[in-house]
C-alpha cells in the first residue's frame, strides 16, 4: 500500500497495486470509473477504481502509469483480447470519455469463455 500526498489539496490518495488489481481512492463520494474483471480459469476478480475528478498532477500520474501500465499487462495476456490479437476495449479511451460525460451506470459489459468484464461509473 502506499499514500501519495496530493498536490492540489490536502487530501491523501491511496493506491495499491497488486497482483489482483489497481485501486486510486480517496475517501470523498468523487465519481470512479470501476471496472471489475472476474478471471474465469483462475476464478478471480480483481477491480480496478480511478477517481475520474482529479487534479493536474494525479490526472498525468494516472494517463502516464496507471492506464498505460494496465493496457500494456492486459496486452501481454491472451484474456483481454480477441482471438486475433485486438485487445477487447481501450481503457483510455473509456477512460477519456468517462471524465468528459460523468454519468453513473454501466459503460460496458463483455462476457466470454475467458473473462467477465464489467466497466461502469459509480
Amino acid at each position: 500500500m502506499s499514500k501519495i500526498k496530493d498536490v492540489d489539496s490536502d487530501k491523501n490518495v491511496n493506491i495499491t497495486l497488486d497482483g489482483e488489481g489497481v485501486i486510486l481512492d480517496e475517501s470523498d463520494d468523487d465519481l470512479k470509473l470501476h471496472i471489475e474483471i472476474k478471471n474465469k480459469k483462475k476464478n478471480k476478480t480483481s477491480n480496478v477504481k480511478i477517481n475520474l475528478n482529479n487534479g493536474f498532477i494525479k490526472e498525468k500520474f494516472i494517463q502516464n502509469f496507471v492506464l498505460k501500465g494496465i493496457k500494456k499487462s492486459w496486452e501481454a495476456s491472451d484474456q483481454y483480447t480477441d482471438d486475433d490479437g485486438t485487445p477487447l476495449f481501450d481503457i483510455e479511451e473509456i477512460y477519456n470519455k468517462a471524465k468528459e460525460n460523468p454519468v453513473r451506470g454501466e459503460i460496458l459489459s463483455i462476457d466470454n469463455d475467458k473473462v467477465s468484464i464489467t466497466v461502469s461509473i459509480k
